[in-house]
């Protein structure tokens, strides 16, 4: 063979390797065997920065992505529970002597007035007599008793006395705790023993009918 043909042969077959050492590079970088550093034999700064930058961005779009899907959730500051007024009941306007009241739907009182009465050798008041006088009448169809432990009478300062049976009966005579007949109108009489400072202001009231509410001022003293 001539030295002519042996280097033709010998050219021949570097470029067969030089062509089948590519193609073995660019097949690896398909399937991912061969890195592109390895092929260019060293990392490019430009090619190290933008991958820093790349995955600087993927990372802020991650946390973005975070936060619409977890929205943060504004709670208000809790609030002290209103606390209702106190309830007050409504007073009954008082009524003034003289003036006939309806009480507990059935009678029909007007009370005339209030004056001090004295006692005796046989009953002294532990404070001072009281005597009510009033008329009472009714809507029944029959004989009717007013119950007049029901009435009580208090005083300015806001004491509070009530009748007495025995003192009532010296007093008027047996005929007050009678019952009242239909259609008649009767002059009654009630007796209180009252603190002796008691003042010339009162207030008769019922425990059964809390509407009935009478104001009384001692005119003379006797």
């Amino acid at each position: 063979m001539s030295k002519t043909q042996e280097l033709n042969n010998r050219r021949a077959l570097l470029q067969y390797a030089a062509v089948l050492g590519a193609g073995v590079t660019v097949g690896g970088l398909f399937r991912g065997n061969v890195s592109p550093s390895s092929v260019a034999g060293a990392s490019s700064p430009v090619a190290a920065d933008a991958t820093a930058t790349r995955e600087a961005e993927l990372a802020e779009l991650s946390d973005l992505r975070t936060q619409v899907a977890n929205p943060p959730v504004c709670t208000p500051p809790p609030t002290a529970t209103p606390v209702p007024p106190t309830a007050t009941a409504t007073e009954v306007p008082i009524a003034q002597a003289g003036v006939q009241l309806a009480y507990l739907d059935i009678w029909t009182l007007t009370i005339l007035g209030i004056a001090p009465t004295p006692g005796s050798d046989d009953l002294r008041p532990a404070g001072q007599f009281m005597r009510i006088n009033f008329e009472v009448s009714h809507s029944t169809r029959s004989s009717k008793v007013l119950l007049f432990n029901d009435f009580v009478l208090v005083d300015g300062q806001g004491r509070f006395s009530r009748v007495d049976r025995e003192t009532n009966r010296v007093f008027l005579g047996n005929s007050w705790e009678y019952g009242t007949e239909p259609g008649v109108t009767e002059p009654r009489a009630m007796i209180f023993d009252v603190a002796a400072d008691a003042g010339d202001l009162f207030v008769l009231e019922s425990d059964n009918d809390p509407t009935f509410r009478v104001a009384l001022r001692i005119e003379e003293r006797g």
